[in-house]
C-alpha cells in the first residue's frame, strides 16, 4: 500500500464519521399531522447497522407517537428484506410483520413477472392496514411461491403492541 492510499483511506474515513450511529437516527415532526417520522439517512448501511437504526428508530417512534406505527420496508426481490423482517420479528417479538407479497394474486401476472406491482391485491391490503391501525385483528392470505396460488390465510393483530412491519418491493408507503 503506498503513501497516496494510506491518505485517500484516512480522507474518506475522516470524512465519513459521523458521530455514533445511534445519534443519526433522528424524528422530525410531519407538517400534516402531530406525529413524527424518521428523518432519512444518506449513509449507505450494512445489514447489521441497518438492523440496529430500524430498532431505534422503532424505540423512538414508539416514544413519540401514539396510536399504531406502521414501518415501510421496501427493495427489490432478493435483498434480504424477508431475512431482515426475521430478524426483527426476533428481536422484537411481538412485532406483526406482513408481507406484501402474501397479497399477490396470480390471476393478474403479466409475461410471468412476479414482481410487477399489479399483481398486488391492494383492496385486501389496505382494508387489512386500516383494520390493523383501527385494532382489529385482519386475515392476512398466505401465497406459496411454488403454486403461485394462496394457500390460506393467518390471522395478524396488534394487540401487545402499537408496531408493524410492513415488506414490499420498493413502493412508497406514505
Amino acid at each position: 500500500m503506498d503513501l497516496m492510499t494510506q491518505e485517500v483511506t484516512i480522507g474518506e474515513l475522516s470524512s465519513r464519521k459521523q458521530g455514533l450511529l445511534k445519534d443519526q437516527v433522528r424524528l422530525v415532526k410531519r407538517k400534516d399531522c402531530d406525529r413524527y417520522e424518521i428523518a432519512g439517512i444518506q449513509d449507505n448501511l450494512s445489514f447489521e447497522k441497518g438492523f440496529f437504526v430500524v430498532i431505534r428508530a422503532c424505540q423512538m417512534l414508539a416514544q413519540k407517537n401514539e396510536g399504531i406505527i406502521l414501518v415501510g420496508l421496501a427493495g427489490p426481490s432478493g435483498a434480504g428484506k424477508t431475512a431482515f423482517s426475521e430478524k426483527i420479528l426476533n428481536f422484537m417479538p411481538s412485532v406483526a410483520v406482513i408481507s406484501v407479497d402474501n397479497y399477490n394474486d396470480s390471476s393478474r401476472v403479466i409475461d410471468d413477472n412476479f414482481d410487477d406491482p399489479r399483481l398486488t391485491d391492494y383492496d385486501t391490503l389496505l382494508k387489512n392496514i386500516n383494520d390493523l391501525k383501527e385494532g382489529k385483528s385482519v386475515e392476512v392470505p398466505i401465497y406459496d411461491f411454488k403454486s403461485s396460488s394462496r394457500t390460506g390465510y393467518r390471522f395478524a393483530f396488534l394487540l401487545f403492541t402499537s408496531l408493524g412491519i410492513l415488506e414490499n418491493h420498493g413502493v412508497n408507503f406514505t
